[in-house]
């Protein structure tokens, strides 16, 4: 049999890749039921200035994306959004949330709705540091 490496994946193959993973998985796990969470906060205009972005896995929930406005930040949109966030989560039956951040992005602010960090990552990027932060729901 003879192989190669070559570079690069379609977006079908990269799809595919994914789907023979997960359902490698499937046979050790039990079902993800995954779930998008995603809320936005909108200005009299309509123009995105908050949202967060998150799916749910098993009983986790995920938080990917959290962005407030520069002139909202303090005002307390970030913290609505979390807790609207483990709600929806805990309708779906999740006891616990999982997320991301770096030590110049917003660790202290997790911290304060609970979360403690699990690990960190530290030179990623080079001077900084990458946390996972969870929390029970």
């Amino acid at each position: 049999m003879s192989l190669t490496i070559d570079e690069g994946l379609t977006e079908s193959e990269s799809k595919t890749l994914t789907a023979r993973l997960l359902a490698f998985a499937d046979r050790f796990a039990p079902p993800r039921n995954p779930r998008d969470i995603n809320f936005a906060v909108r200005d009299a205009d309509g123009a995105l200035v908050a949202g967060i972005r998150c799916n749910t896995v098993w009983d986790w929930l995920q938080i990917d994306t959290l962005w407030v406005t520069d002139h909202l930040r303090g005002q307390g949109w970030g913290r609505r959004l979390v807790e609207r966030a483990e709600a929806a989560a805990r309708d779906l039956g999740c006891g616990h949330a999982r997320l991301n951040t770096f030590d110049f992005e917003a660790r202290g602010f997790y911290e304060k709705l609970g979360y403690t960090v699990a690990f960190e990552i530290e030179n990623f990027p080079a001077g900084h540091s990458q946390f996972r932060l969870v929390k029970d729901l």
